[in-house]
């Protein structure tokens, strides 16, 4: 049954539709085409590459805002329910990640730099390459022509050595799939806490959820696309990116300064050491605290503040650049991060005994979804 007979009868249409699953496939390997030679040859903005994936939202704002009002003027039968838009965006989003900063962004360099430069002055042949199988690197040849030709680039007429990537991707490829699976298994354990024990916002998801409501009977767009507030706030960051934008055609444009340098704020050691370096307005973040917590936004720049505070603690106790301490700044990052995951892995542990509890008293045929 069509979702527009569904919807006709107070039925809630499934999301998980024929023609939903073969867009979001199709838009999902565009992406994937895309990502490479939009970050690597015109190194335009990383289609999907932090916290907030653009190309996703920008795709369910294009079918929300431009293909299902005119489906829904011409052919309102064929129009994408919310559920389908949400589905199309979490697979354009989970395609999108691993071709981006979740695997392939730096996944073929790990396969080409141990023998790229094995070379014998850097060490990395002693240190590195021998202790790799041959299934995870391209070659064990510096002079590879598959390593080369990587690292250096195609020569004119050259065509790629498929046969040196087939068995490392392969086996990558198969490593990705458990590590995805395994990580999906082990949220899943924790969404019952989260969602109904912390009542978590999910900020990254919120603006695609609203995004994609259905409109009411009569109206083309739903009342959050409809919102003065939210139009007006959106008009900001593309006014001042628009401007910047085209400052790069005509230089004579005022340019709206969206970064500022904290160098020189605390000139003298050890508070030197608090160096923001840069402060810079990110109007996706500043978007995403208005969907957070008030304890979860308090959290953000506290906590930095803390992470800062430690060097200057650390430059007060006469760090220098010889001893243990010689690259204090990587160590004592280190520090603090690992400290922080252990706490916060503990944390979560902690918290979500009940629901923990709970899952494994479940038998496999009552596990919730």
């Amino acid at each position: 049954m069509s979702a527009h007979r569904l919807r006709q009868r107070g039925a809630a249409p499934s999301a998980v539709t024929s023609r939903a699953v073969c867009l979001g496939l199709a838009l999902a390997a565009l992406v994937c085409l895309a990502t490479g030679y939009n970050d690597w040859v015109l190194h335009n903005t990383l289609l999907v590459g932090n916290h907030f994936p653009y190309v996703a939202i920008s795709a369910i704002l294009a079918l929300a805002l431009v293909v299902n009002p005119l489906l829904r003027r011409f052919s309102p039968a064929a129009a994408l329910s919310g559920g389908e838009l949400i589905l199309i965006w979490g697979m354009m989003g989970v395609a999108g990640g691993i071709a981006g900063s979740g695997l392939m962004r730096y996944l073929p360099s790990f396969l080409a730099v141990p023998a790229y430069y094995a070379t014998g002055a850097t060490g990395y042949e002693e240190h590195v390459l021998r202790f790799l199988p041959d299934w995870m690197v391209l070659s064990r040849d510096p002079r590879s022509a598959a390593v080369r030709w990587y690292m250096e680039g195609l020569p004119r007429g050259g065509t790629i050595p498929w046969g040196a990537w087939t068995l490392p991707l392969a086996a990558w490829g198969a490593f990705a799939l458990l590590l995805y699976g395994s990580n999906l298994a082990l949220v899943s354990l924790f969404l019952r806490q989260w969602s109904a024990g912390e009542r978590l916002a999910f900020p990254l998801i919120t603006p695609a959820v609203e995004t994609a409501r259905e409109a009411p009977p009569g109206r083309t767009l739903n009342a959050f696309l409809r919102d003065p507030l939210m139009l007006a706030g959106a008009a900001v960051p593309c006014a001042v990116w628009g401007i910047n934008g085209l400052k790069s055609y005509v230089p004579g444009l005022p340019e709206i300064p969206t970064s500022w340098s904290t160098y020189g704020w605390f000139a003298d050691r050890p508070w030197s050491e608090f160096n923001l370096e840069y402060a810079n307005v990110y109007f996706t973040m500043v978007g995403m605290t208005f969907l957070v917590t008030t304890q979860g936004s308090f959290s953000l720049w506290f906590i930095y503040a803390l992470f800062r505070l430690s060097f200057v603690w650390v430059a007060s106790l006469g760090a220098g650049a010889t001893g243990y301490w010689g690259s204090w700044h990587w160590r004592v990052a280190t520090f603090d991060v690992t400290g922080g995951f252990l706490v916060v892995g503990a944390f979560l542990v902690w918290t979500a005994r009940p629901a923990l509890a709970a899952v494994r008293r479940r038998g496999p045929g009552d596990a919730e979804m």
